[in-house]
């Protein structure tokens, strides 16, 4: 084991060197010690021994197979301006895709494909996250669980377990941030062993009223079937929720005189899952009731989805001429509204209700 660190770490980086343990550097630095006391046409004898001593363990690849393995859970904080959500998708920059970058350039996982990775609800583009939680196998420096190290090495015992925190902050960019790491259970998901989430969507107060917009948030608690505060999937078929908490207050951190238009508030809705674009659906309505353009009741006219059904949506249907991912071209369409704040032409046809609602819409 320790002649292939050795060999890696001819052309280590700073972020590898921290990643090695104690006894790993000491060794380290025992060997710089004897190759500087051979000299001349010995010193080259020296490293081609070396060479063809490695050369017997196969490439230059980092070999995972020698290092325990720990399941770890990472809670990560980060500014989505930049990224494309947090989960990993090919060809796009996004938060996952820069956490396995950093776990692959310290050696702390030797693929993407093999560590397991998985993350406790997703995030769209632009959002941001205090505290989401990413689950993956990372390289450890203690024994694996039957007592026997990966290495063979019996010092493994004496050995700290990497600071992972340090570690991978050194190499990921600023604006995201590793804040804790706890080893977990083999069977840990960071999606499906979560009791709940909890998002917040911040505003600018400016001519809302917020005391009918907190009435309405709090109808929104319970468990519902929220298929009219979502954009359609076509591959879900249950769309009951529970929505354990609602609620609209200052934010915390922001100054806040009461009566001021730039007062910042916050929608914080905590759940046991949430469909897609479930919060900014739910926002949008809250938005409509704050500028008196509808009632608090709407939420359960929203909610009641025998008076208001949603049919199954196609991949891309047409709205006033405009073309619309996730509305249904069948009578009565359900409440969608826009994934940005675009203004979008009626649609003939709609019920009373959703014509007023989707005129209001445009103004989100």
């Amino acid at each position: 084991m320790l002649h292939v660190a050795r060999r890696r770490m001819s052309s280590a980086t700073k972020e590898q060197l921290e990643a090695l343990s104690k006894s790993e550097l000491i060794e380290l630095i025992l060997q710089r010690q004897t190759e500087s006391c051979v000299s001349g046409p010995a010193a080259a004898v020296h490293r081609e021994a070396q060479l063809k001593a490695g050369s017997k363990n196969g490439s230059r690849a980092f070999d995972m197979s020698r290092y325990a393995q720990r399941h770890t859970a990472l809670r990560v904080a980060y500014l989505g301006a930049p990224y494309s959500g947090s989960a990993y998708t090919p060809g796009a920059d996004t938060v996952s895709g820069r956490l396995l970058e950093a776990c692959t350039k310290t050696c702390l996982i030797a693929d993407r494909e093999s560590c397991g990775l998985s993350l406790g609800g997703r995030t769209d583009k632009g959002v941001s996250a205090l505290g989401q939680v990413f689950a993956l196998r990372l390289r450890s420096n203690l024994p694996l669980a039957d007592g026997a190290s990966a290495t063979g090495d019996a010092s493994c015992c004496e050995r700290k377990e990497i600071d992972y925190v340090r570690v991978l902050n050194r190499v990921l960019p600023d604006d995201i941030r590793v804040l804790a790491a706890q080893a977990v259970d083999e069977h840990f998901s960071a999606r499906f062993s979560a009791t709940h989430r909890t998002y917040r969507y911040f505003f600018v107060r400016g001519g809302l009223a917020l005391e009918p917009m907190r009435e309405a948030a709090t109808r929104l608690q319970g468990e519902f079937d929220f298929r009219n505060f979502c954009k359609i999937d076509p591959a879900v078929s249950n769309f009951r929720r529970t929505i354990l908490s609602a609620r609209i207050r200052p934010a915390a951190g922001a100054p806040c005189s009461g009566n001021s238009p730039l007062d910042v508030f916050e929608f914080e809705v905590t759940g046991t899952a949430f469909l897609y674009h479930q919060v900014r659906c739910m926002m949008a309505v809250l938005f409509l009731v704050g500028r008196g353009l509808e009632r608090p009741s709407i939420i359960e006219e929203l909610l009641d989805i025998e008076a208001h059904p949603v049919r199954r949506a196609t991949s891309h249907q047409q709205l006033g001429g405009r073309r619309s991912p996730g509305l249904s071209s069948q009578a009565s369409p359900p409440l969608c509204w826009p994934e940005r704040s675009t203004r979008s032409p009626a649609v003939a046809g709609e019920t009373k209700l959703r014509d007023r609602a989707g005129r209001a819409a445009a103004a989100v």
